[in-house]
């Protein structure tokens, strides 16, 4: 079985805040943690919502996800690993927590008409022809 078909079952049944952008590095996580109250047993976590489209954030208990994969939060409740094999750059290359995520700026970074990770090989050409159509 494909670990990246198999939904991680964390419910993430606490109040999430949908955000312009998750911060881009610790010093400003901390900052959204401290603002929100999370806390050592609950961090704070920030990441993509379902459809690749904006943001959300939460406190929630250290979760280990496997190199490999982005995470995404589901409007189900919970977070899937999503392959990140096909990014031309910034696939997580080692384990992590959850809560690190910004370590990997390409798991947060988003071309949001096209609902996809700019690091995507798809993504970068669906980029392309929309600037190709926006320049003609």
């Amino acid at each position: 079985m494909n670990w990246f078909n198999v939904l991680i079952t964390i419910n993430l049944s606490l109040a999430t805040i949908e955000v312009q952008r998750c911060p881009s590095n610790g010093e400003s996580w901390k900052l959204s943690s401290d603002r929100i109250g999370c806390n050592k047993t609950h961090p704070y976590h920030c990441l993509p919502n379902n459809n690749l489209t904006s943001y959300v954030e939460l406190c929630y208990k250290h979760t280990f996800f496997i190199e490999g994969g982005c995470l995404k939060y589901l409007d189900s409740g919970y977070i899937d690993q999503v392959k990140c094999a096909e990014f031309v750059c910034g696939c997580p290359d080692k384990s992590y927590y959850g809560d690190e995520l910004f370590q990997y700026p390409m798991c947060l970074d988003l071309f949001i008409p096209g609902s996809c990770f700019t690091a995507h090989i798809d993504c970068l050409k669906l980029r392309v022809k929309a600037l190709t159509v926006r320049t003609t």
